[in-house]
Parts: C-alpha cells; structure tokens; sequence
C-alpha cells in the first residue's frame, strides 16, 4: 500500500527528479554528480533526490560518502539534493517516486531492475541505460528513454527532451510505462506460457 506520510511532510510542494537504489557506482551515481551542476543551474525550481543505502565514492584519493561527492559537484545548488536513506516501508518509498518528475537511473550494470519496473508500474518516465538491461523494457521516447552507459552528456540531453516536452505527451509516455508493466504481470505471463505448452502439446 502507498504509504504518502512522508512525501506529505517534506516533498509535497518540491518538483523533483528521483534516483532511488544503491548509491555507488555501479548504478550511475556517479553520472548524475557529472550532471547535476548543470541541472539545478538550467532547472532552479528542481531538486534531486536520491534514496537508498550510500556505498561512498572516491575524491582526491579519499574515501567520502556519495551523497557528499554529489553535493560537492552541485557547488552552491547542493541544498537542493536532497537525501533519505535505504527504506524499509516501501510504501513510503512509491509515494516519493509518485511525486517525482521523472526518475534517473543511469547504471553501469543491471539485470532487468525492479528499480525500473517499479517505477514503471507507478506510471513514471524512466530514464535508463542502453547496454544494461533497461532495453528490455523501455522503448525509447515511447515508454521512457535511453541513454548510453558512462555517458553525462547523454544523459542531460535526455533530461532536457524530457524537460521540452508538453505534460500531454508526458502523461502518454507514463500511461504507456505503466501498460508495458502490466502486460509482464504474472496473471498475463503464466497464461501466456501455458498457453504455449497447451499448443506443443496438441501439435504431436
């Protein structure tokens, strides 16, 4: 169940775009610290906000946690990125990606998240990575978009499309998000599947 306590409490009247998982490496993190200067500068009535367990980053040869090293690439913008650690309560966790803009998730490697599906499922534009399983369910500018891996230019171009788009073709990439979810439930998939064996079976 959508827990709203908390997106009520602080985020409510915020526009946000949202990374919620590991914060490391691995997820892109780093990519986003590349960006985010450029995107609070462009965007000054956005914030970031980031949610889940800091796996820290590496600055000037010393270890520093990674919301640290975003906030030190946002420079005087580092107000606005904004921070709640890993959440037990999921619920609480969907209302905040309810009320984002979008969500951000450039990983380096992945096997078809549940980052991504979950956002999908709530009806959220995702922007992913091409080359990290994202392609399996995102087509791009239809239903989300791509982006390259490793790649901060790609990845701001995509937030300004999203960015230049109307809300009407907004809403339209979201509802295709959340039907492209649905047709992997398994209500659909195990029907899907027996229906294949039904055929195998009545052709021998």
């Amino acid at each position: 169940d959508i827990d709203n306590t908390l997106y009520e409490d602080k985020f409510k009247n915020k526009k946000y775009l949202i990374f919620f998982g590991t914060l490391g490496y691995c997820k892109g993190v780093h990519i986003i610290a590349e960006i985010i200067y450029e995107f609070l500068d462009k965007y000054k009535e956005f914030f970031f906000l980031f949610v889940g367990k800091d796996y820290g980053a590496e600055n000037d040869g010393k270890k520093l946690p990674m919301l640290d090293f975003v906030r030190l690439k946002a420079r005087e913008y580092s107000n606005r990125v904004l921070y709640v650690p890993d959440m037990k309560k999921k619920g609480q966790l969907y209302s905040l990606i309810q009320g984002a803009y979008a969500c951000v998730l450039p990983s380096r490697v992945d096997n078809l998240p549940n980052t991504c599906m979950e956002a999908m499922a709530l009806g959220k534009v995702v922007i992913g990575t091409a080359g990290a399983s994202f392609e399996q369910l995102i087509k791009d500018k239809e239903n989300g978009l791509l982006v390259a891996r490793e790649s901060p230019t790609e990845l701001m171009k995509a937030i300004d499309y999203l960015m230049a788009l109307p809300q009407e073709r907004i809403s339209q990439m979201e509802n295709e998000a959340e039907k492209t979810v649905k047709r992997l439930s398994p209500e659909i998939t195990y029907q899907n599947l027996l229906s294949f064996y039904q055929s195998i079976i009545e052709s021998r």
